[in-house]
């Protein structure tokens, strides 16, 4: 099954999934990982057409992941691994925290 022209999908609470299955989602605009212990950093951070992405309660993706994703205008980071502690100011454009 090819998923590369996947645009949205729901991770959440996520426990098989790994960081080799979403590496080919390369056309992915939306994706929740929210209560995510599996995908880290290296899974996100090439899936630069992201314009969504919910963190809620994912302590494993961390500023190191999102850095690189431009087009991120919409990010939930409740209780997450962000800490903005790169581009702060940047990354603060492109995020509403709840």
């Amino acid at each position: 099954m090819n998923l590369t022209n996947l645009k949205s999908l729901g991770l959440m609470v996520n426990n098989k999934i790994t960081n080799d299955g979403i590496l080919v989602l390369s056309n992915i605009t939306s994706l929740d990982l929210s209560f995510n212990s599996i995908i880290t950093d290296n899974g996100i951070r090439n899936l630069t057409n992201l314009e969504s992405l919910n963190l809620i309660h994912n302590d494993v993706i961390t500023d190191n992941g999102i850095r690189d994703l431009t087009n991120l205008t919409y990010t939930l980071a409740h209780h997450s691994g962000l800490t903005f502690t790169y581009g702060e100011h940047r990354l603060l454009s492109y995020l509403v925290i709840i």
